[in-house]
């Protein structure tokens, strides 16, 4: 979500790109919002970035707070889109270096909790997702309920297309829980 805020999309020889903004731009994604009337604007942030603590609280409610700044005299509903659980190994754990979080940071590394199995991943996806709705007064879509639901008991629908992207089936049923 902050790339959307500080990046506009430029037209190059070899196609699209999103560059830094200059003094006085506006993000590509801004001028979107602000082109036309919304009846909602779905928020999301790559799971990573909610499960770590740090970048939860000093990047990713910041920069949901931004966007309901440039949308609180439209008449959209703004929701948080929950993100699914990865077909990872596990044990695993996420890290950023301090200096893509905050540089302030005393700790070298900023990590999420260490995660041991899919249950588990889940539930701090859930949790984390809740604390960002709780800090925004936003409403969430369930789509990590949903995601372990189908794949505990339908084993055989595939929602993956890799270890953390959905396949037809599973971005199916993300746009039928929008």
């Amino acid at each position: 979500l902050t790339q959307h805020l500080s990046r506009k999309a430029v037209l190059t020889s070899t196609g699209p790109e999103l560059s830094p903004l200059e003094q006085g731009d506006t993000s590509s994604t801004v001028k979107l919002l602000q082109l036309r009337k919304w009846d909602f604007v779905v928020l999301q942030d790559g799971t990573v970035r909610l499960l770590i603590p740090e970048v939860k609280s000093l990047l990713v409610i910041p920069a949901i707070k931004t966007f309901q700044g440039y949308l609180k005299d439209s008449k959209a509903e703004i929701v948080l889109y929950k993100t699914w659980p990865t077909l990872d190994t596990f044990p695993k754990q996420h890290c950023y270096p301090k200096e893509i979080v905050d540089k302030s940071i005393v700790k070298d590394m900023c990590c999420s909790p260490i995660m041991s199995n899919r249950n588990e991943e889940a539930k701090l996806i859930n949790a984390a997702y809740d604390t960002v709705a709780i800090a925004t007064n936003l409403p969430t879509l369930p789509i990590t309920n949903c995601f372990m639901e189908i794949t505990t008991n339908y084993p055989n629908i595939n929602l993956y297309q890799d270890k953390s992207h959905p396949s037809k089936l599973g971005a199916y049923l993300n746009a039928c829980i929008c």
